[in-house]
């Protein structure tokens, strides 16, 4: 029982970083204006107590400012739940696509 447990939270720890992400999620209003829609694919990492360190880029929307939207998505949504000691990680690298579409 304690490995179904233990999958268990590693499974559920990812989806709860990417829900908070998502959430945190704010759609430019000079996006909005000129009509832009894109994807953001985002990495970075989570420390054990929750922060983040490393935000990048690694594919763009092809649009400034819905890359920037997507850079300061990170940090307005950290700091994220604590890693579990379950993990047995003191870190966990995250890349995660950001789309805006309104």
């Amino acid at each position: 029982q304690g490995t179904v447990l233990r999958i268990a939270i590693l499974f559920n720890y990812p989806g709860k970083v990417v829900s908070k992400l998502r959430r945190s999620l704010r759609y430019p209003s000079e996006a909005k204006r000129q009509r832009l829609k894109g994807e953001v694919r985002v990495r970075f990492t989570v420390a054990q107590n929750g922060s983040v360190s490393g935000i990048r880029i690694v594919r763009s929307s092809g649009s400034s400012i819905l890359d920037q939207a997507a850079l300061e998505t990170v940090p307005r949504a950290a700091p994220f739940p604590r890693i579990p000691d379950e993990a047995g990680r003191s870190s966990w690298g995250f890349t995660v696509p950001l789309a805006f579409r309104r």
